[in-house]
């Protein structure tokens, strides 16, 4: 766990630090690959599954877009307390959707490298060996069925990778300058 992390969730949030606005603004500033990694979670939740009406190319830019505009123009906190003062409420819909995204981005972090092996190693590590026990031509497609595993493997660590970063640079970028507040932007 990323220490900004555990001093966020620790911390209860300060009366009309945690803006939607403010929130947003660091978001907009975010790298916009490693932003949707984080946000994805949220937009299933938002979309409720159903991504049916953005097109594949620009699905994740057109989700944000449409994730902020339910919380910037307010129709999304409208829902939650017409009368309430907002900048609790904001402050706690921030805090609340950070805490989400933060346990979703660890979590997302831990997932197991082998993850895509699952099931079916055993099968294959045995078809392996039956391959290699037999002629030349079944040792050559069990030497390529090898080759073919290890660029699986890297593109794993690469994910594992990339998933890491993404989750650390938004505790960085995004999550710190919540808790040090507005004159740190």
């Amino acid at each position: 766990m990323h220490p900004v992390h555990f001093q966020f969730i620790t911390t209860p949030p300060p009366l009309g630090q945690y803006t939607i606005d403010r929130l947003f603004a660091l978001l907009d500033q975010f790298n916009p690959e490693r932003r949707n990694a984080i946000l994805s979670a949220a937009y299933i939740c938002y979309t409720l599954g159903d991504n049916s009406g953005y097109s594949p190319e620009t699905a994740k830019e057109d989700m944000y877009r449409d994730f902020k505009k339910a919380f910037t123009d307010h129709t999304m906190l409208q829902r939650l307390a017409d009368e309430d003062d907002s900048r609790w409420r904001d402050g706690y819909v921030v805090y609340g959707l950070i805490c989400y995204l933060l346990v979703e981005a660890l979590r997302n972090c831990e997932r197991d490298v082998y993850e895509g092996f699952r099931g079916n190693n055993q099968e294959q590590l045995k078809q392996f060996e039956e391959a290699m026990q037999g002629d030349d031509t079944a040792r050559q497609r069990a030497m390529q069925w090898s080759a073919k595993g290890v660029k699986q493997m890297d593109r794993i660590y690469v994910a594992k990778f990339m998933r890491r970063l993404a989750y650390r640079q938004f505790c960085e970028q995004v999550v710190e300058p919540l808790l040090k507040g507005p004159e740190t932007d």
